[in-house]
């Protein structure tokens, strides 16, 4: 569908994989609270990777998953949290069937409810007032980070945009910016002005599958994006070729092909988080790819994605 998932996405998925992080809840005067989940290190953080989710929901799939072992990999002064900028009250619903969840007749009209009390403004509102403000107070972390899934790799986007963002670089794994035209409240809402809001000091790695046609290497945006940075459309965004829309935050991991997709896109994003988020003075020295191939060698236990 133009406005979130592309035709032939996966569609919600329930993991039986184990997460090791804990919810908490975010609280600030004159905000609604925000449930939280947080995947932290043994030392204060220097850096926090924020997560943003799918249209799903932080309850959905491997997002959990995904953030602990991120966590694991990026090591000690490095803490990542999902908020759930939906409140327990995802974009969409699960409706068991993927014709009938990505059917229009119920798509558009979640999307279209939504839209009367989630916009860009209180989106933005909430990561300005809310969760920005709280990951430095309580942590006092030197950089910020995003990765966002689907729905999330638009919000990564415009969060990426704000003038006031303390956040430096972003990764989106599977993302649609479709929402653009549904959720902006500003008189321009192309994907296209989008793009030239970013600014050209902030890194940015795009991940898309092979039906995000939008945010492909050969698309006017990324080609836009990679010139504005003095890079090749390639560098900028990595294709997987055989994957479909969701095959990370709701991939079947049991499945040996999505499984290594699933690994790329997770060495790829602490190869690209670690290099871009600075920190002086490191307690715990460099970490390379090492790291990531660590975690990545016991993902035939419970807790991989």
């Amino acid at each position: 569908m133009a406005s979130c998932c592309p035709p032939g996405s996966l569609g919600a998925f329930t993991s039986d994989l184990k997460p090791k992080g804990t919810m908490e809840i975010l609280s600030a005067e004159g905000h609604r609270d925000m449930p939280c989940y947080k995947s932290v290190g043994k030392n204060t953080p220097k850096r926090v990777i924020l997560v943003f989710t799918d249209v799903f929901g932080i309850d959905s799939g491997n997002q959990k998953v995904f953030c602990d072992l991120l966590q694991e990999a990026m090591g000690d002064d490095t803490h990542v949290w999902m908020p759930d900028l939906f409140r327990g009250k995802p974009m969409m619903r699960d409706l068991r069937w993927n014709w009938l969840t990505f059917s229009a007749l119920t798509v558009f009209p979640q999307l279209i409810a939504k839209r009367f009390s989630m916009s860009t403004d209180t989106f933005e509102k909430d990561f300005t007032q809310l969760i920005e403000p709280k990951v430095k107070k309580d942590t006092g972390c030197q950089s910020i980070g995003i990765v966002g899934f689907c729905f999330g790799g638009w919000l990564s986007a415009r969060f990426l945009a704000l003038d006031t963002a303390f956040c430096s670089c972003a990764v989106q794994i599977h993302p649609a910016w479709g929402p653009e035209a549904l959720y902006a409240t500003q008189k321009i809402k192309t994907e296209m002005a989008l793009a030239e809001r970013i600014p050209n000091n902030k890194p940015l790695l795009l991940l898309p599958s092979k039906n995000d046609k939008e945010l492909k290497p050969d698309s006017d945006i990324v080609k836009f994006l990679a010139e504005r940075r003095s890079m090749t459309p390639d560098e900028l965004s990595i294709e997987f070729p055989d994957m479909v829309h969701g095959f990370v935050a709701r991939g079947d991991s049991s499945d040996p092909k999505i499984k290594e997709a699933q690994e790329k896109v997770l060495s790829l994003t602490f190869e690209f988080l670690d290099t871009h988020l600075e920190v002086f003075e490191k307690e715990n020295g460099a970490k390379n790819n090492a790291a990531t191939a660590t975690i990545i060698a016991g993902s035939d236990n419970e807790h991989s994605c």
